[in-house]
């Protein structure tokens, strides 16, 4: 047997799944008895308006193909669904079953009423309790099909298969899907980040993402990058160099690291704030992140370049005296006469996002702000 063969079949000692048809009926009746679990948390991910959510009715009522619904069993034997939760919360609003007094969301809260469909023009304006009884009757026994993964497979394959299945189906961002796996690591933790993220400092620093950015979480991304490049130890980085990591799976390692174990949220919070306090000290039109005589667009290696070095000095020391504006503007203008002088292989650097160029990057950020 190669070494791949017996790879294989190590890995799938530890992973048991099955699948098989179940009616809409049936999963209703398991969600009303509690053993078909679709987490609230999740939903405040999802964007789909009542104009979605009456596409993929019409298309259940035309037996059209509907792609497979995946669930993991928990330690109770109850089925936690993985991937789905869109598509079975507007099935469960469309049947006034769906528990409305539990919804992170106001749209999961209200009664959900059909606009016009594409082929099924009659849809507009109809509830469930407006469908005659034979239409109830064939859409409870439309057929779904569901892919379970069993009891005692790890707790790592629930979260690759929501991850694989999302990044495959291009439905969430790299960050919602990061921030759904911090919500089932530990909740208060992401509630937490979520509302650094939110606070004044943090706000006014980022504030070169368009509101389309925000709705994608990418304020959260850039933060949760700035996090990792602050809060990683070198036995991660050491790790993470042998293994050829990408910088995505860095990101994701170290989020759930500090989720599990949240002794360090004290410093975590106290390093936000000083960092973007500080770094807004030039004020919101005249950002650190962007050229002191040319405005242009923010690379994300430029971003690590003026802000990682100082989160790592307020991390080590929590009561460093704030850089001036003066040596702000300092630091700022001695980065672009190094990139004047470097000419390609600096923008190279500000171009490219590979991890190695990344690590540079920290690496550059680290001697701007004097940090060893």
């Amino acid at each position: 047997m190669s070494l791949l063969e017996q790879q294989i079949a190590e890995k799938r000692k530890h992973i048991a799944s099955d699948d098989y048809p179940m009616s809409i009926g049936e999963l209703a009746n398991l969600y009303r008895d509690g053993d078909l679990i679709i987490d609230p948390k999740f939903q405040r991910f999802f964007r789909w308006d009542d104009e979605y959510k009456t596409r993929f009715i019409e298309s259940i009522f035309l037996n059209l193909p509907i792609p497979s619904f995946f669930v993991a069993t928990n330690q109770n034997g109850d089925w936690e669904v993985v991937d789905g939760l869109q598509r079975l919360s507007t099935i469960f609003q469309f049947m006034n079953v769906l528990n409305k007094d539990n919804q992170a969301s106001k749209d999961w809260q209200n009664t959900l009423v059909l606009r016009q469909g594409k082929y099924l023009t009659e849809l507009e304006g109809k509830k469930w309790d407006d469908l005659p009884e034979v239409l109830k009757k064939e859409f409870k026994r439309s057929k779904l099909q569901i892919f379970i993964l069993k009891k005692g497979s790890y707790q790592e394959s629930k979260f690759d298969l929501f991850d694989r299945l999302n990044t495959a189906s291009l439905s969430l961002s790299d960050q919602e899907l990061r921030n759904c796996k911090l919500i089932e690591t530990n909740e208060s933790f992401y509630d937490r980040f979520e509302a650094l993220t939110k606070s004044d400092d943090v706000v006014q620093f980022f504030n070169f993402l368009s509101e389309e950015d925000k709705e994608r979480r990418e304020d959260q991304d850039y933060f949760a990058r700035w996090l990792t490049l602050v809060f990683t130890n070198e036995d991660e980085l050491d790790l993470f160099k042998k293994k050829k990591c990408t910088f995505k799976e860095m990101v994701d390692v170290v989020l759930l690291r500090l989720a599990k174990d949240e002794s360090q949220w004290d410093i975590i919070e106290n390093c936000t704030r000083n960092t973007f306090g500080n770094l807004n000290t030039l004020g919101p039109e005249d950002s650190i992140l962007t050229h002191p005589k040319k405005k242009g667009s923010v690379s994300f290696p430029r971003f690590i370049v003026f802000t990682i070095g100082l989160g790592i000095k307020y991390k080590f020391s929590p009561s460093a005296t704030a850089l001036s504006r003066e040596e702000l503007e300092k630091i700022r203008q001695t980065y672009w006469d190094e990139c004047d002088k470097e000419g390609s292989e600096a923008k190279k650097e500000l171009s490219r996002g590979s991890t190695e160029r990344i690590l540079a990057s920290r690496k550059r950020s680290m001697a701007l702000f004097g940090v060893e």
